[in-house]
């Protein structure tokens, strides 16, 4: 009968690091390690991570090949995370566990003297436990500006400006693109303060984020802030216009008439002197 051993099955919980900073990422991975043929797993329960803000990994492994311990396994990660840790101090990763199915071969009580063979397939379960993992956190270097939102890792800011001279009443978009590696979520859109003369609307933030089993985050964050767009607004000055007295209207219109007349008398008076002038010839 083929046995299996405590060593043939093993559920290893792997930390990328086990000190760290506050808010920097570590890679946990939970990975299943055989020697012998499986059929499956019957229940699982995976750890809360407290102290961690956990972040799984969408990942499609194959089994791979690899040596613990001196022997060789068939490996397959069964679960993996970002844990960014939120607390300074000692921290516990909590133990995983998994029961799975083996398939051992047994020899057969009455082998067939015909077509030979003679050997049965038993399933034997084994419930497996991870072992708890010990994470040292220290505090961030002091001095940190007011602004600082809690984002630990390299990033990098650009902004994009279509031009420096605007008309009045047109638009344009400003844009700044945040990208880099490590906890961008915690990256907060920059606040952009324009002069009073413009205008800020259609605020948006886009972003493209990627968790890789490197154990960063790697995104390219565009924070349109404020993604399209800032406008000119026009101003209109106005004074204070009073309204003239009846009186003074009718003056007025008096001396326009006064002023349109003059030239009507002249001209007529040139019509008669010139019918006299043509009487005496």
């Amino acid at each position: 009968m083929q046995q299996v051993s405590k060593d043939d099955i093993l559920l290893r919980m792997i930390l990328s690091r086990t000190t760290a900073f506050k808010g920097e990422p570590i890679r946990a991975t939970l990975k299943l390690y055989y020697r012998v043929n499986l059929r499956g797993d019957n229940g699982s329960k995976f750890p809360s991570f407290n102290g961690f803000w956990a972040q799984e990994i969408e990942q499609d492994a194959q089994p791979q090949r690899e040596r613990y311990n001196g022997k060789v396994y068939e490996t397959q990660v069964i679960k993996e995370y970002l844990l960014y840790p939120q607390q300074s101090g000692e921290l516990t990763v909590e133990p995983a566990e998994l029961n799975v199915v083996a398939q051992v071969l047994v020899q057969s009580a009455n082998p067939d003297p015909f077509f030979g063979g003679g050997h049965e397939v038993y399933d034997v379960r084994r419930s497996l436990r991870t072992a708890p993992v010990k994470v040292t956190v220290r505090d961030l270097p002091a001095g940190a500006p007011a602004s600082f939102s809690g984002a630990v890792g390299k990033f990098t800011m650009a902004s994009d400006v279509p031009s420096t001279e605007l008309a009045a009443n047109s638009a344009a978009t400003y844009t700044i693109k945040i990208s880099g590696t490590g906890n961008l979520s915690f990256v907060q859109a920059p606040k952009l303060t324009l002069p009073s003369s413009f205008e800020q609307y259609n605020v948006k933030t886009t972003e493209s984020m990627k968790t890789t089993a490197a154990g960063t985050t790697v995104s390219s964050n565009t924070r349109s802030s404020p993604a399209p767009k800032a406008s000119t607004r026009s101003h209109r000055w106005s004074s204070p216009i009073s309204t003239p007295r009846r009186s003074s209207i009718s003056r007025f219109r008096r001396r326009v008439c006064r002023s349109t007349s003059r030239p009507m008398r002249a001209a007529a008076q040139r019509r008669r002197w010139s019918r006299v002038f043509r009487r005496r010839m």
